[in-house]
């Protein structure tokens, strides 16, 4: 697991970088093609929690960018295995060698858990021992003449959250009452997981009570201490484009303004202290960018009091037709599913 932090995200692991180590590693064609399609999905560099979905669904994948020492601690999860290639060694990188790293990859390792590490330091092995792992020296590759592996094997029981087991049901069927946007979203999540939905609802079409609106606007929140509802929002920002996405390619578009979202600030004190908080977070261009005066009233066309900021993949979306096009979708994966 190589967690980047966010400060050097955009120097260190960029969409450019991921393919030219692809170009120079991967010779199998079969390989090449799978490497391809998930560098066309990689996620923007924004810190956080990214989910990719691949294959309708049947694969998922869940990136997380930001700091080793503070994500880590945090995640609840059991791995079947840590891929720890740093290249550098402790004495080069000691932040991602420390022992507070150990700990918890300790909590987050599921029984069993295999591990790989690019380096094969005394420290690192006495690490390893220390936090439950058992290790042997296996030839490197490239340039490097030793690597370590090994496995999760504690002499001890380790207390830590356990995630709940799904439950067993012999058969998987869920009723949903209301198709506005959540219960639509919930029975297409269901659908995708093989689930019989009946869902019951008291207009002839989906959407028509709070979710009627005309049109709703879609952006993530940006705040200076990158609080909680900054990181839900962007996670669901990002989520939701890519699931659009998906719907459009499917032949299911809603309908959605694709021209980005101006968000004005309340004076000039704002718009200072969130365009700081841009700068401070290094989010791209292409997540949110501050505009002066000037271009904030080329693009909103009218006279402003105050500058804002940019979302270039934020808008407006139809409530209606973005049920539908869920619907849809929910329609194709069942047809998809009993044709198997």
């Amino acid at each position: 697991m190589r967690i980047l932090p966010i400060e050097n995200i955009r120097l260190v692991f960029t969409l450019d970088d991921l393919r030219k180590a692809y170009a120079g590693i991967v010779t199998d064609p079969e390989i090449s093609a799978l490497a391809e399609t998930l560098a066309s999905e990689w996620p923007m560099l924004v810190s956080g929690t990214h989910r990719l979905e691949f294959d309708g669904g049947r694969v998922v994948l869940t990136l997380v960018f930001g700091d080793a020492a503070e994500c880590l601690p945090v995640m609840r999860l059991n791995a079947d295995a840590f891929f720890y290639l740093d290249g550098f060694s402790p004495a080069r990188n000691p932040e991602l060698w420390s022992p507070a790293i150990f700990k918890a990859l300790s909590r987050c390792a599921g029984e069993g858990a295999t591990i790989s590490t690019y380096s094969s330091a005394g420290e690192i092995k006495r690490a390893l021992t220390q936090n439950g792992f058992v290790y042997r020296k296996i030839d490197g590759f490239g340039w490097k003449r030793a690597m370590l592996v090994g496995h999760f094997e504690p002499r001890w029981h380790v207390r830590r959250y356990e995630p709940p087991m799904p439950l067993a049901v012999r058969e998987r069927h869920a009723v949903v009452i209301g198709t506005g946007l959540a219960g639509c979203a919930v029975i297409e999540r269901l659908a995708a997981r093989g689930w019989r939905v009946t869902s019951l609802e008291r207009h002839q079409s989906v959407a028509r009570d709070a979710s009627g609106n005309p049109a709703g606007v879609f952006h993530p929140m940006i705040s200076r201490d990158d609080n909680v509802a900054s990181r839900v929002t962007r996670a669901g920002f990002l989520y939701a484009l890519r699931r659009w996405t998906e719907l459009e390619r499917l032949g299911h578009a809603p309908l959605r303004g694709k021209r980005g979202l101006l968000q004005l600030a309340a004076n000039d004190e704002e718009a200072r202290l969130i365009g700081d908080a841009i700068n401070t977070f290094g989010y791209p261009s292409d997540y949110v960018t501050t505009l002066p005066l000037d271009e904030a009233q080329h693009i909103a066309g009218t006279p402003l009091a105050s500058s804002g900021w940019l979302f270039p993949h934020g808008g407006w979306i139809d409530p209606a037709s973005l049920g539908a096009s869920v619907s849809m979708s929910r329609e194709s994966n069942a047809r998809a599913i009993n044709g198997m």
